[in-house]
């Protein structure tokens, strides 16, 4: 794990098999996921979900999914529930540029009225 630090900018990077998380904190905290989201990391995925929960304080949390190339239905479970836990703190969860297997998986459960998304 790599990480920088400055009086206005952190950032880390947590690997798990076949992810990779970078994260920038500042006004807001901007996570960007590469890889696959699955079964096989879910532990991970869950893992980073929960450092954000107790490690960070912003009010808005940015989730970039463009460089998720394949997502779980499991990897949506967890951000559901992130997503829970975020709003009894007050925070919000913004899904950000979810890349087309992430939108399709998006839709097939009927998740997208749910989470905050923005394409673009």
């Amino acid at each position: 794990m790599g990480k920088t630090q400055s009086k206005y900018h952190t950032e880390s990077a947590i690997e798990a098999p076949d992810l990779l998380a970078l994260i920038e904190s500042g006004e807001d905290l901007r996570i960007r996921i590469h890889g696959e989201l699955n079964l096989d990391n879910h532990s991970g995925l869950r893992s980073l979900l929960e450092e954000v929960l107790t490690k960070t304080k912003q009010s808005l949390i940015l989730l970039d999914l463009s460089g998720v190339h394949a997502i779980s239905s499991s990897a949506f479970g967890a951000l559901v529930d992130f997503t829970r836990r975020l709003q009894l703190m007050e925070r919000t969860l913004v899904l950000m540029h979810p890349s087309p297997d992430c939108s399709h998986v998006m839709d097939l459960l009927n998740l997208r009225p749910f989470f905050n998304v923005r394409e673009n």
